[in-house]
């Protein structure tokens, strides 16, 4: 638990999410509070947030 009373969450991620032709793949570990996602327009940053979000699931690996 942090100074301000936020709940500290460590990220742990390795997968892979296809749909149609475009393909994403992730492996990573956030372990700071404060995170920032960058990317050009359509390399999947949405994607990636709705999978973190439980709004798609991956068709492969896992999140921790």
């Amino acid at each position: 638990m942090l100074k301000n009373g936020w709940e500290f969450i460590v990220l742990d991620m390795n997968f892979q999410f296809t749909r149609g032709d475009f393909n994403l793949k992730i492996n990573a570990k956030f372990d700071s509070p404060i995170t920032g996602i960058l990317g050009a327009s359509g390399s999947g940053k949405s994607t990636f947030l709705s999978i973190i979000a439980g709004l798609l699931k991956p068709q492969q690996g896992y999140i921790k």
